[in-house]
């Protein structure tokens, strides 16, 4: 009788094995992939949310949020932008849980920034909103003090620090005037921006984007030192959460190509400090004052981005640079 076999041998075994794997590896960069289309998607979605409302916002008090407001008679009492726009985004409670007559590391106001906030996380981004705590040593009277939030992936274009005018455009035109964006800080009794202020257009201006990964230090999509790793410089951490009032305090200066010298011609996803950086390949999402968002490329020449900010300037934005 012929005998029948009754299973795989070892090789055919292998060979399927070896097809099996060759199949996953093919897949899985297209899972990524779709992974990360659906993550920017939804990011941009956060944005566009956060943007509609400032338009909200603009509608019932007549301006934009300043990026914060302070208080030069109590050290770093005020609010951030983020959190004065918890009222349009359906936090009504945990915004009438802040105080803003109070500084803002105060346990009265700890409890509400430390609450994290899916609004202002993209789901590409590491951190998701985790708390961090830190700790100042100056310079005002009253320090040190240690407070602490919970992390955004958004930060506020609060303008364009004159020495990188200076570098970018070498005098040509000067660095002289007004360099700010939409949101910069503002005294107590001071508006924030209103949209009849944007000289240069709605269309033209960005008020806000992706700096991701904060207070960790990112360069070029890898962690290099996570917070708090220098905690005599606040600048360091400042800015990270999005009840941090130095949310509102992000100018752009710029870096090399690996995040590592400041200024330069680098102002998209080489560095998370004082330039725009996401967690997207080629780009990061900004919102525009006309309440559009848009995709802006890593490549972007420095000088459109500059322009950009700015809303008192003048500059033509090349028609090609987003």
């Amino acid at each position: 009788m012929k005998r029948i076999r009754q299973g795989f041998t070892l090789i055919e075994l292998l060979v399927v094995i070896a097809i099996i794997g060759v199949l996953i590896a093919l897949l899985l960069p297209a899972v990524q992939k779709i992974r990360e289309s659906a993550n920017r998607m939804s990011c941009k979605n956060n944005i566009k949310q956060i943007t509609l409302a400032c338009h909200n916002y603009h509608d019932t008090f007549g301006s934009f949020p300043p990026g914060y407001t302070i208080d030069l008679n109590i050290p770093y009492v005020g609010a951030p932008w983020g959190l004065k726009l918890l009222l349009f985004l359906e936090q009504d409670n945990l915004y009438r849980q802040y105080d803003d007559k109070q500084p803002f590391w105060l346990p009265v106001n700890q409890v509400p920034v430390m609450t994290p906030l899916k609004m202002y996380q993209c789901p590409s981004s590491p951190n998701q909103g985790k708390l961090y705590e830190d700790t100042w040593t100056g310079p005002a009277a009253g320090f040190p003090i240690t407070w602490g939030g919970s992390t955004s992936d958004y930060m506020a274009t609060s303008g364009v620090l004159g020495r990188y005018w200076d570098f970018v455009f070498q005098g040509n035109p000067p660095a002289g005037g007004d360099r700010a964006g939409v949101f910069y800080d503002q005294l107590p009794k001071k508006k924030g921006v209103r949209i009849a202020d944007i000289i240069d257009g709605t269309t033209n201006t960005v008020i806000f984007g992706e700096v991701a990964g904060m207070p960790d230090l990112y360069r070029n999509g890898i962690l290099v030192k996570s917070a708090p790793f220098d905690p005599s410089d606040p600048d360091q951490i400042a800015g990270s959460g999005w009840g941090d009032p130095f949310n509102g305090e992000n100018w752009l200066v710029g870096s090399n190509n690996g995040g590592t010298t400041f200024p330069g011609q680098c102002v998209i996803n080489c560095v998370n400090r004082t330039a725009l950086y996401s967690f997207h390949p080629a780009g990061v999402n900004v919102a525009f004052a006309d309440g559009s968002v848009q995709f802006l490329q890593a490549s972007m020449d420095p000088k459109a981005l500059i322009a950009l900010i700015c809303i008192h300037k003048g500059l033509i934005v090349p028609p090609d640079s987003f």
